[in-house]
């Protein structure tokens, strides 16, 4: 596990392109298929990659913050649900 140097040009197109539409993991997978590496190392590649390109790092940490967002309000949802079902329980 050593320091990734990135270069500009260092991924290849299909995950340059990918990452521009934002799928990652498409990213990540034309990475493993273009430098036959396994799936860690490629993670590792497109994500220091992402970090080196402030526009795509803008991107990549506004999704992210959405997706954790969406994650909150579906615990939030189920934690009202839990409690309302052993309330019902309790009393029924």
């Amino acid at each position: 596990m050593g320091v990734i140097r990135i270069q500009r040009d260092s991924l290849p197109d299909g995950a340059i392109e990918a990452l521009l539409r934002g799928r990652v993991n498409e990213a990540i997978r034309a990475v493993r298929d273009a430098e036959a590496i396994g799936f860690r190392e490629a993670k590792r590649v497109v994500e220091a990659y992402i970090l080196a390109d402030p526009a795509l790092r803008r991107i990549w940490e506004t999704r992210r913050a959405a997706a954790l967002g969406t994650l909150r309000r579906i615990v939030r949802v189920l934690a009202v649900f839990s409690g309302a079902i052993v309330g019902w329980l309790i009393v029924a």
